[in-house]
């Protein structure tokens, strides 16, 4: 492909508005140099395979694309191509001028950069393109007029990779340090020996070249650097007294006269620099060392040390010191973050003003999309005073809502819903980006596709259901909120809308409803439950619910704290391991005796399992060995990869998975699971045959799990004085802080962006092969996704995770086999026969009787009745649900009862329901092609167990 070909030489072109080479967006960086007065040297460094196409696709980029720099200094500035040519020792240049005309120099670049150089006519250019080394752009504004002055200078080079094999790149840099003017080939002598033979100056090599040529040598790679903070020395009066001491670590080699392998600049002491022949120095314990900067086997000098972007109070990468004192938002979040630090108390410090604004939106469908006619709002400040009230109806009312609340209110106002997380707060999300608002997921927390956090213009979003699990009308009855939840026809209201074409007089008779009292209504319930909850976690947690979207993030945060206090230090594993963590099962879900039993049998439960398990064990922590023998009598905790014959057990311990990855429980032989230490003892005492083939063996162990024993304290409080509000919170707790311990890392990023350059920055950074994009449904802006560079070390202590399932799981097996009929099993409960005998607790780990019933049926996991107690997965009580015996309709209800499962049990019946579906898509309009962001609703029929 030419340079002048087609439409290269146009602006208009799209297809390389960007740099496009293949798999390799990983190779390139870019360097400032400001080292003389009124000129920018900027280096842009490409180490390809050797191709000239690659070469071209460069060039290409930087001289032709619309969003590079020279592109718009063509005809208003000299422009110089320099190729540097290697040849017998000697750096050449061999430059071409825009002033030989722009085309016509394209043309001439075409003829050099070709991948076979014997196509090559001109010997000249035969020469260049076999040895170049790299090539530098030169950009030469034009001058203002007579003793006018130049503004700037702008070098781009482009680096080949003969010459990055070479080195001349290092021999530069010396002689940049150094003031040096020998040729090449001198340098190349007194460090090689050989004048003619260019070799590797690898990195074991530079302790030789500082001998040589007198100089200190320290090489940075080309990694970001760390911060670390040093929490023990943290004073503090107030929010803004706050001084963390913190380290910065830039990664290093070690095998230079510096002999460490991190440099580090430390906030109590700073590191002394200065700036020498356009390089940098840095004094460590008195000696001056030159910076140059390793990368791919590319050698430079560094200009300056960056640092990190970091948050000098609360550590946070996101954002800065002078950020948190500018922006009440991200003040607000600084705070939030330093709380898991020194607790709640620091929130007394500075903080600033907060409300609380209760709000619900009500909404009709339209052409398969939720159209939001109405939101009622309720604002309280921090002492539950009311503020304000009122309802905003109408298209727009969203907006609106909004725009009252960011114009009339200062401070933080905490945006509280319920449910909001999978309705509302898409409604929010789409006034904000219409505001122009920047939300991206550095301020906004999605997770399957739920919104559970947007923090943005000093509005926070905050789900109260993410900490309740249950409907509003559910939550009250089990908190005890007196008052009862209005009802309201919603299908009389559709149908008022589509009487009316949905047009805006139907807004007046659906007011005369009681809508807005019905909302409004529902937003008092709101505020009132919300109370009682925050009251309940104040007294098991000093966090603040408010800086937590979800359940699991305020266990996780109060888990920490503890292991913080205790001297606790959670050891990270290597992402390697996170496949053996996510291959250990969860909870056992198995019917064991399929059919419908018209005999007393009774379901019992085991007390707070999960919890027990956390309580009374211990778990691995410290350095992980990966061995294949080990002495199992030691006292050490491990896992080990087996194969396993468990033939003898009547009831199974250990699942197979399927071809489908569901997992059965009946199998004879299994064939490489991972299993702990206390399953493989367990199955050995029963006569089973263990192999083992690996192990991962954990030198300490822990007891990490005090939070745990606060919530069953806390429970059993409850319990006593009948506070079912504490117990079921209790409860809560303890399952999210198990299933946070299980929970991968989150690489997803993504952000909206409203220009085009916001576009290609985001490509540029994540690279363009991993980016996809969306509609957004909002004109000029674009959902981008994709995944930062996955981190080496799993974020979460999964290795516990897996072992609090593996134990719960050993822990009900052994209940299972006190019992010689075992009808069911659900995670931490078994169905019995009632006649058997069994031994009630109450204390956790025991068992308890959950249900005595006198008719059950048992169709498939997670899908059984015992007596008025129905499961059935994949189907939402109420919903219509239809029975057919091929083509014949047998069967019609919309209730969980008996008729459904004698259906559900007849293998030649099938069940089907149709159920409501809500999805956000991106809808085209008709009329003029645009696409709109909608909330949309239908009906899908869906078939039960299929």
């Amino acid at each position: 492909v030419s340079l002048v070909a087609g439409s290269w030489n146009t602006a208009d072109d799209e297809e390389y508005a960007v740099p496009i080479w293949e798999d390799r967006h990983d190779r390139y960086m870019l360097f400032e140099d400001y080292t003389y007065r009124n000129s920018l040297y900027v280096y842009l460094m490409q180490t390809p395979t050797g191709s000239m196409d690659e070469m071209r696709a460069a060039l290409k980029h930087v001289l032709c694309s619309r969003h590079s720099y020279i592109h718009g200094y063509v005809g208003r500035a000299s422009i110089s191509v320099t190729f540097h040519v290697y040849r017998d020792g000697v750096l050449r240049p061999y430059t071409f001028n825009s002033s030989m005309g722009w085309k016509h120099m394209l043309r001439e670049l075409d003829r050099i950069l070709v991948d076979d150089g014997n196509e090559i006519g001109s010997d000249v250019y035969r020469m260049i393109h076999d040895n170049l080394c790299d090539i530098t752009i030169g950009v030469m504004p034009m001058r203002s007029g007579r003793g006018g002055k130049r503004d700037y200078v702008y070098t781009i080079r482009v680096t080949n990779s003969s010459g990055t094999r070479d080195d001349v790149c290092f021999y530069r840099c010396i002689r940049t340090l150094l003031g040096l003017k020998w040729r090449y080939d001198t340098m190349i002598t007194r460090l090689a020996g050989d004048t003619w033979k260019k070799g590797e100056v690898e990195l074991s090599m530079i302790a030789r070249a500082e001998e040589i040529f007198g100089i200190n040598i320290l090489v940075l790679y080309n990694k970001d650097p760390v911060v670390y903070f040093v929490d023990k020395t943290m004073k503090f009066g107030s929010y803004k007294d706050i001084k963390r001491d913190y380290v910065i670590s830039w990664a290093c080699y070690d095998g230079t006269s510096y002999g460490r392998d991190e440099l580090c600049l430390k906030s109590k002491k700073m590191l002394p620099r200065r700036h020498t022949n356009g390089g940098m120095e840095v004094c460590v314990k008195g000696v001056w060392y030159h910076l140059l900067v390793f990368y791919d086997d590319h050698y430079d000098i560094v200009r300056d040390l960056l640092e990190p972007t970091f948050c000098g109070r609360c550590g946070s990468h996101e954002h800065t010191t002078k950020d948190a004192d500018k922006y009440d938002d991200i003040k607000y979040e600084c705070i939030a973050t330093l709380s898991k630090v020194v607790g709640m108390r620091i929130l007394d410090l500075s903080a600033p003003d907060r409300l609380y604004v209760f709000f619900d939106f009500e909404t009709f469908m339209h052409g398969g999309k939720l159209h939001p006619y109405l939101v009622s709002y309720l604002i309280h400040d921090g002492t539950k005073k009311s503020v304000a009230s009122g309802s905003f109806w109408g298209p727009g009312c969203s907006t609106k809502f909004l725009r009252m609340l960011t114009e009339d209110y200062g401070g933080i106002k905490y945006l509280i819903s319920y449910n909001g997380a999978s309705f509302d707060n898409y409604f929010i999300m789409r006034s904000l980006m219409s505001m122009n608002v920047p939300l991206s997921s550095d301020n906004t927390i999605m997770f399957h596709n739920k919104i559970l956090r947007m923090c943005a213009k000093g509005v926070i979003t905050w789900d109260l259901c993410q900490y309740t699990k249950s409907s509003l009308k559910e939550a009250c009855d089990a908190y005890g909120i007196g008052d009862t939840k209005l009802e309201m026809d919603h299908d009389e209201i559709q149908e008022i809308f589509a009487k009316h074409n949905y047009m805006l007089n139907a807004l007046d008779v659906v007011r005369e409803m009681g809508v807005e009292e019905y909302c409004m209504h529902d937003v008092v319930l709101l505020s009132k439950l919300y109370y009682v909850i925050r009251r309940e976690l104040a007294t098991i947690a000093d966090i603040d619910i408010m800086s937590k979207p979800t359940i699991s993030s305020f266990v996780y945060s109060h888990a920490t704290m503890s292991w913080r206090n205790h001297g606790i230090g959670v050891d990270k594993l290597p992402m390697s391991y996170d496949d053996i963590f996510s291959s250990v099962p969860g909870g056992r879900v198995q019917v064991l005796m399929p059919g419908e039993y018209n005999r007393p049998l009774a379901q019992l439960d085991v007390n707070s399992m999960y919890a027990h398990v956390c309580t009374t064990n211990d778990f691995p922590n410290g350095n992980i060995k990966d061995v294949q023998t080990h002495d199992e009598s030691k006292r050490r905790l491990y896992m080990a990869f087996c194969d396993v014959d468990q033939t003898v057990l009547k009831y199974k311990l250990v699942a197979n998975r399927n071809k489908d990855g569901r997992l059965v429980w009946t199998d004879n032989t299994i064939s490489g699971a991972w299993l702990w230490k206390e399953e493989i003892e367990e199955l050995r005492q029963h006569g089973c045959i263990v192999t083992t083939h690996r192990y991962l063996v954990w030198k300490k162990k822990v007891r990490p799990f005090d939070v745990m024993q606060t919530y069953l304290d806390a429970r059993n409080k409850a319990d006593q004085a009948g506070n079912i509000v504490g117990s079921k919170t209790s409860k809560l707790l303890s399952n999210a802080l198990t299933g946070k311990m299980v929970e991968h890392n989150h690489d997803e990023v993504w952000t909206i962006g409203r220009h085009e350059h916001e576009w290609h920055d985001f490509a540029d950074k994540y690279g363009i092969d991993a980016t996809s994009f969306e509609l957004t449904g909002m004109h000029s802006k674009l959902l981008l996704r994709s995944k930062r560079v996955a981190k080496e070390e799993i974020a979460k202590p999964r290795h516990w995770g897996s072992r609090i399932y593996a134990l719960a799981r050993l822990a009900l097996w052994r209940h299972m086999c006190k019992f010689p009929r075992v009808y069911y099993v659900d995670t931490d409960s078994i169905v019995v026969d009632a006649g058997e005998e069994y031994t009630l607790s109450k204390e956790p780990g025991g068992m308890k009787l959950d249900i005595m019933a006198q008719q059950s049926q048992f169709v498939s996991p997670k899908t059984y009745r015992m007596d008025d107690k129905c499961r059935l997965k994949g189907y939402k009580d109420g919903s219509r649900w239809t029975a057919k015996l091929g083509d014949e309709v047998v069967g019609i209800g919309s209730n969980l009862c008996k008729e459904m499962y004698d259906h559900l049990l007849d293998p030649n019946v099938e069940l089907y329901t149709k159920c409501l579906n809500i999805t956000k898509r991106f809808v085209k309009k008709e009329s003029n092609g645009t696409w709109k962001a909608c909330v949309l609703q239908g009906e899908y029929e869906h078939k039960l167990l299929g």
